[in-house]
């Protein structure tokens, strides 16, 4: 299915519009949509016998994880997430709308999540600790909902949880997805297994609730 979006014709990956990074990635804003492209001529550090070597990261990600395109490869793993997610949970995932060329590049188009007031929302690591005891349910509810599902995250962390405040007070939002899935999984004997998946989702809720709960 072809993504059919209007956008604006200039440049859009410019750093004004720039509103975030990862280690791969950037996050532009456009409208009331985030534009997420790879970071241009990324390379990975690899160690090998005699030191290290630089790879490019899009050769990384075929060569040890078999993803051709990491912005669809996340698309794909989101819905299938979807799927699975309750609908009292549904508020609590930023939407991906599709995966789609722009100027010469693969970008993530995501809805723009802003709070009621129309600013931007910002992530847990910038907003700071918080007391809303509503908030942290709803924490506990996606904590849950991923281990009873035994789907493991590993991008759920306070960089890429939202805090969306509405007028009934904050919100969780998971805006990241490209770190699920069997591919992308640590190579470690651990993750074979369920109980070593459920282990670390708790440990990265728990870490979240002992750093930013007050």
């Amino acid at each position: 299915m072809t993504l059919e979006l209007a956008l604006p014709e200039t440049e859009l990956f410019l750093p004004e519009n720039m509103i975030g990074q990862g280690a791969v990635r950037e996050a532009y804003i456009c409208g009331d949509f985030v534009l997420k492209v790879m970071k241009p001529n990324l390379h990975i550090r690899k160690k090998v016998f005699m030191g290290r070597v630089e790879i490019p990261a899009e050769q990384h990600l075929k060569k040890r994880y078999k993803i051709d395109d990491f912005n669809t490869y996340e698309f794909t793993q989101y819905l299938q997430l979807m799927q699975k997610v309750p609908a009292y949970l549904l508020n609590s995932f930023a939407k991906i709308i599709g995966v789609k060329e722009i100027q010469g590049r693969s970008v993530s188009i995501n809805d723009l999540v802003r709070d009621t007031d129309g600013s931007i929302s910002r992530t847990l690591a910038d907003n700071g600790p918080i007391a809303d005891e509503e908030f942290w349910e709803r924490m506990g509810e996606l904590e849950q909902f991923f281990l009873r599902e035994e789907i493991l995250h590993l991008g759920v962390d306070d960089r890429n949880i939202l805090v969306r405040t509405t007028e009934e007070g904050t919100l969780p939002v998971i805006i990241d997805y490209k770190r699920m899935g069997k591919n992308v999984r640590p190579r470690t004997i651990g993750m074979l297994f369920a109980y070593g998946r459920a282990a670390k989702t708790r440990k990265k809720f728990q870490a979240m609730r002992e750093k930013y709960k007050s």
